[in-house]
């Protein structure tokens, strides 16, 4: 297969489509190799044995529809699905999204005459798409990981807001204060921290910049019990990058 060659499975009933279809593709100087099957039946006959950069897939085939497909055998395969319908509508093409497809095309003689275009900018969203969803996975193992680092330490550590709300605490932070994590996160949770040492906890933060960031101090606290207890903190502000 040629590097810039594309794979598309054409499922299609109409042979008059299917054929105009695949001669517009055509027109592309041997880019696109097709695929072509005209029912569910033989679609699933020929899918496991095919690797398609994109299957464009009619509405309604004389044995089923294009949710059959969604629903099933393409839910495990990640291959975008392009949807063929006689008629432009809108909550149609909610329901076909909401099931998978990558997108739907009225089928006129101008968007058969227009397939490689519309062939390109789907496999250009779905390209974008997957790097999307690669960056969100990444992102999810990193916050996972992250979580299991900040919960395996004994030191208590939170992180807040710029409007002061915790945002994150640790089960040491949660536990040392007998709160439950609903009962923090999102609240302005503050320990009753007497003078002059509060003062001095705003003076420290009101301190950090972006050029110095981190601060470190120790304060006291009065327990609900009324015992004081000393406190050491180190605060790092972190900063978006518009500032």
């Amino acid at each position: 297969m040629k590097e810039s060659e594309v794979s598309i499975l054409l499922v299609e009933g109409d042979a008059a489509h299917a054929d105009s279809i695949c001669r517009s593709l055509a027109g592309s100087k041997g880019r696109y190799r097709v695929e072509t099957a005209v029912s569910l039946e033989e679609f699933r006959e020929k899918i496991p044995a095919l690797v398609p950069d994109l299957i464009i897939f009619d509405l309604n085939v004389s044995d089923g529809n294009a949710f059959d497909v969604l629903s099933g055998i393409l839910q495990a395969r990640r291959v975008p699905v392009l949807v063929m319908t006689a008629s432009d509508d809108d909550a149609m093409a909610d329901m076909l999204s909401k099931a998978g497809a990558l997108d739907y095309i009225v089928k006129t003689r101008q968007s058969f005459l227009a397939m490689p275009r519309i062939v390109n900018r789907a496999l250009r969203e779905w390209r974008l798409f997957q790097e999307h969803k690669r960056i969100e996975d990444e992102l999810q193992r990193s916050e996972a990981r992250y979580r299991s680092v900040v919960e395996d330490q004994s030191e208590m550590i939170c992180r807040y807001c710029a409007d002061g709300k915790l945002s994150l605490v640790n089960e040491a932070y949660a536990r040392y204060y007998g709160k439950s994590r609903e009962e923090l996160i999102n609240r302005n949770f503050v320990p009753y921290i007497p003078e002059p040492d509060l003062s001095a906890v705003n003076a420290h933060l009101a301190g950090i910049t972006r050029e110095n960031p981190m601060v470190a101090f120790e304060h006291r606290i009065i327990n609900p019990d009324g015992g004081v207890c000393w406190q050491q903190w180190t605060h790092r502000g972190i900063y978006a990058q518009d500032g």
